[in-house]
């Protein structure tokens, strides 16, 4: 069966796509950057590239180039989640076989490698009965024989994040065979039940979860011997809600924070509770640098940074601004904001940011540029 290598920095973007594959026995590597990807491509040979428009490291569009420059013809379909046209066309130019927009759904994607591989039409396994078909997929599995565990993690998990939970092994079995999981949280002090043999069990039916043990906090860290068993990683008990907030981060993160389109930087907007809004602004004041570095290294004058989605938040987010129209201005970038008119009130009553240029639409702010 083909080989497919899937290059995109959201895990769990990749996580879907190797389920969808592995179901029609496909073999699949993964690759969380373009960096990795090139790296990837010089050791083994692919059928098929899954690709990746906006990532850390190196982009979609610069590891398509330095592919096709070193004279590597492997048929590309790129994963993008915006439409415009500059980027679906300067794919294109360099070499992209197909395209697909997120999010998809898995017939639209199995039908693009269908098409660019000239294959019969292809069907996963888990779709062949209405039954399961019928049964929705859940984000989080958690199999812990006290039911407190899982009341307490769904208290913790954002409402966009579904989950499932099992008080036993036989329980998580049976239903593990006709409904998907993207993480399976597994205790380890359960009754009866080896934690490392059930995981096993799991991934037959469930090749493209992760698996992940929930452990008690205790003064060896179990970590390295848990992962020695087959785990992913480890979580523990009893929950913070800094570290569900960075496992959510980590594996659910549906909401790109930091969308980059040519020299347009698009804010992603804060969905969590108030008490992680500083959380949220330090992860931006971490990716909007190299968003700006990406901006600069591809020849733009300017930067424009999209604030649409966000909302007011004091005086966190002028600051933002100033350390990055500071940091722009040392590449030798301009800065031009698109904002709400809230925003732009809250943009205009610090002294630092008022100069800053604010326009309505992103359209706007282009046609300024121009």
């Amino acid at each position: 069966m083909p080989r497919v290598l899937t290059v995109d920095d959201s895990r769990a973007v990749r996580s879907i796509i190797t389920r969808q594959l592995k179901e029609l026995n496909f073999e699949i590597e993964e690759a969380e950057d373009g960096q990795q990807g090139l790296d990837k491509l010089e050791e083994v040979t692919f059928d098929l590239v899954l690709l990746d428009v906006t990532m850390p490291v190196m982009d979609g569009p610069t590891m398509l180039e330095k592919l096709r420059a070193r004279g590597d013809k492997t048929p590309v379909i790129m994963l993008t989640s915006e439409s415009k046209r500059s980027i679906v066309s300067g794919a294109m130019k360099l070499g992209i076989n197909d395209y697909i927009l997120k999010p998809f759904k898995p017939e639209e994607l199995l039908g693009k490698i269908r098409s660019t591989l000239k294959l019969p039409a292809l069907a996963p396994a888990a779709a062949a009965t209405p039954e399961a078909a019928s049964k929705p997929a859940s984000d989080v599995v958690v199999i812990d024989d006290m039911e407190n565990v899982a009341k307490r993690l769904r208290s913790l998990l954002p409402a966009h994040v579904t989950m499932s939970a099992f008080t036993s092994a036989p329980a998580a079995l049976t239903a593990s065979r006709d409904r998907a999981g993207k993480v399976f949280l597994i205790d380890t002090e359960m009754p009866d039940t080896d934690s490392a043999v059930l995981a096993g069990q799991l991934k037959a039916l469930q090749p493209g979860a992760t698996f992940l043990a929930l452990a008690l906090k205790t003064p060896v860290d179990p970590t390295a011997a848990l992962r020695a068993k087959g785990f992913a990683d480890v979580v523990f008990k009893p929950f913070s809600p800094e570290a569900i907030e960075d496992f959510v981060s980590q594996y659910f993160d549906k909401q790109d924070l930091l969308l980059r389109a040519d020299n347009v930087i698009t804010v992603g907007a804060f969905t969590g509770r108030d008490d992680r809004l500083e959380r949220y602004f330090s992860k931006l004041s971490a990716l909007l640098p190299a968003a700006l570095e990406q901006v600069a290294a591809a020849c733009y004058e300017g930067a424009i940074i999209d604030l649409s989605k966000v909302s007011v938040q004091a005086d966190k987010l002028p600051r933002l601004m100033v350390s990055m129209a500071e940091k722009a201005a040392a590449m030798g970038l301009t800065v031009r904001l698109v904002a709400p008119p809230e925003v732009k009130r809250v943009l205009g009553s610090f002294e630092e940011t008022r100069k800053l240029p604010t326009f309505v639409t992103v359209d706007d702010a282009l046609a300024q540029a121009a």
